[in-house]
């Protein structure tokens, strides 16, 4: 939902601003299908907004990344856990950043799980 995009797009801003370097970051909006690609260059202001909606299929954001030969220095991937499709482990670092009520069910087979506030704090 927008409010868990906006918790999100305050935090990509600050990877954006103090990590990503002159590489930038890539947005993939992703449901059953990438429904939309932007990429954000630091000096840039991040915004997201929500696109598609309705399923959720892990895969295709990872088959994305390697049809385009996108190598990313990690993949940080917003969910509400409610998937049980997952691609192979890539080769990247992955970060789940999991929010809303089914987050302590939710375990990947590769990963790191991160847990993010379901209300905006700003």
């Amino acid at each position: 939902d927008q409010d868990a995009l906006t918790v999100f797009a305050s935090e990509l801003q600050s990877i954006l601003n103090d990590v990503a370097g002159p590489l930038g970051i890539t947005v993939l909006y992703i449901d059953t299908q990438v429904n939309n690609v932007e990429s954000f260059e630091p000096g840039d202001i991040l915004t997201l907004k929500a696109e598609g909606g309705g399923g959720t299929d892990f895969r295709p954001g990872f088959e994305y990344l390697e049809q385009h030969g996108l190598t990313p220095s990690a993949v940080v991937y917003l969910t509400d856990g409610i998937c049980s499709r997952f691609p192979s482990d890539p080769s990247a670092p992955v970060v789940w950043a999991i929010y809303g009520k089914h987050k302590e069910q939710f375990t990947p087979p590769f990963g790191e799980v991160l847990h993010i506030e379901d209300q905006p704090t700003i």
